[in-house]
């Protein structure tokens, strides 16, 4: 019996042992687990007591979890570079660089990227940083990416700093575009007609264009949880004049266009660079756009909206000396790229078919996301401009020059549910769709028995499409009401 006992004693020692042995090595793994892991040095700080560190840390999560725990909206996050990686709410400043570049980031929907610039649409709303304290989350003009931390700057709501902001004016929506945060530099322009449940009088917040915030917090409340509670509209805006696709018809003439332009002090023709204020390659020309309606299928107004955005009311040098009225080749890092054309004619004609047709309408193409002016998230803007605003900056043209068209069509514009096919015919085959969660835009022709007959993006011949093909108003096509229900 002593001997058994003895034994067990023994045993019982050795197991002890061996569970402190485990224990130990389990703490070591996790130290060196640890410090193979750490990502850098960070600081947790206050902005009320700038002098004093509240925390620090060699993993960015475990000060991001820091941050979080603390009350009040003015912590954040600095690395040991002395650069705010982290803000518990605030804005990001993509301009951090002079116009000749742009900044690139990954959209988060689809892994792809996007570009922007700064120096024409400063601020974006701050979402978020990742796990490694390196890459920030954004949302700008409607997409949510990502950005290398080391290309923007980071703001508290709270800080001095001008921000983008919307207001209503005699029924229209004016977009204030901040293009400085520091110097407090902006642009304002009348994009639209107002949308329901915002009132004159009030300033708004947005940065998808679609909801719209009395308050900045509750703005950045409401996109962190994926919702529009707080919002002031209740339902989504999609801006008329961002959303009609180039396929369509306006029944704007040719006399329309060169009123406007004469309207803004327009009466001569220019033929050298620098022209006069009076003058433009534009003046007379309105017959150019509406014959390349007739001839190519493309709304006349949001062409010549287009060029008159591109070229400064055909008073740019590319206009005056290449003939180029759409900024085709001038890219941000090498504007004289631009491409020469032996006339406006040419030009245009160029832009409807190979540009409209081949690239912008065409769902076959990379560049394909919408054929309407759109924003950073769908349409053109999504590979056209680095300007983050250049949509908006052609909806206000085109505003201009047809104020009531949004009465006169009706569009279906949503967030696809779920996968929208567009077929040839009811019943018939599928030409092309779009994947849920993209933003289509339909012009709709009729409605009947559950089908919706739209207009086309690409031609339709003999019930197939076929870019090769003059466009015309007999192509049309079918989505089911139920897709979009």
């Amino acid at each position: 019996m002593k001997k058994t006992r003895r034994k067990k004693k023994i045993e019982s020692k050795k197991m002890f042992l061996l569970a402190v042995v485990t224990l130990l090595m389990a703490l070591l793994a996790i130290f060196l687990g640890l410090k193979v892991t750490e990502n850098g040095t960070f600081y947790v700080m206050d902005l009320n007591h700038p002098e004093e560190t509240l925390a620090t840390y060699h993993h960015f999560t475990f000060a991001r979890n820091k941050m979080n725990r603390l009350e009040g909206s003015d912590v954040y996050i600095v690395d040991e570079n002395g650069r705010i990686v982290a803000v518990k709410e605030g804005l990001v400043n993509f301009h951090t660089k002079d116009a000749s570049q742009h900044t690139s980031y990954r959209i988060d929907a689809n892994d792809s990227n996007g570009y922007t610039n700064g120096s024409y649409g400063a601020d974006a709303l701050y979402l978020g940083t990742d796990d490694s304290g390196t890459q920030v989350k954004f949302l700008l003009s409607g997409v949510t990416g990502w950005v290398d931390i080391a290309e923007v700057e980071l703001y508290m709501f709270d800080e001095d700093i001008m921000v983008s902001s919307y207001h209503i004016q005699d029924g229209s929506l004016i977009h204030t575009i901040c293009t400085d945060m520091v110097q407090g530099s902006s642009a304002s322009y009348p994009i639209g007609p107002a949308p329901k449940g915002l009132e004159e009088n009030i300033i708004y917040y947005s940065y998808d264009g679609h909801w719209f915030y009395a308050d900045l917090k509750q703005m950045a409340d409401d996109k962190r949880n994926d919702s529009t509670d707080n919002a002031v509209n209740q339902e989504a805006y999609y801006n008329f004049y961002q959303y009609m696709p180039h396929r369509s018809y306006s029944s704007i003439t040719a006399q329309d266009i060169n009123d406007f332009l004469e309207s803004r002090g327009i009466d001569a023709s220019a033929d050298t660079y620098p022209c006069e204020a009076n003058q433009s390659v534009l003046y007379d020309q309105g017959d150019l756009f509406v014959g390349t309606q007739k001839a190519y299928g493309v709304n006349a107004a949001m062409i010549a909206a287009l060029a008159l955005n591109e070229s400064s009311y055909g008073q740019s040098q590319y206009a005056i000396e290449n003939n180029n009225l759409f900024g085709h080749a001038v890219y941000d890092e090498s504007p004289d790229s631009a491409n020469t054309y032996v006339s406006l004619e040419q030009c245009i004609i160029n832009h409807a078919q190979h540009f409209i047709q081949e690239d912008y309408a065409n769902p076959d193409s990379a560049k394909y996301n919408g054929s309407w002016f759109g924003d950073k998230n769908s349409g053109i803007n999504v590979n056209y401009a680095s300007d983050p605003y250049w949509a908006e900056k052609a909806a206000f043209f085109y505003y201009q020059l047809d104020p009531d068209a949004y009465k006169s069509y009706t569009l279906i514009t949503q967030e696809a549910k779920k996968e929208i096919p567009v077929y040839n015919k009811v019943n018939g085959d599928v030409l092309y769709s779009y994947d849920q969660s993209d933003i289509v835009s339909f012009l709709v022709i009729d409605e009947k028995d559950g089908w919706i007959e739209v207009q086309s993006e690409i031609p339709i011949i003999n019930n197939k499409g076929n870019i090769e093909e003059i466009y015309t108003k007999d192509s049309t096509v079918y989505v089911k009401r139920a897709d979009l229900d």
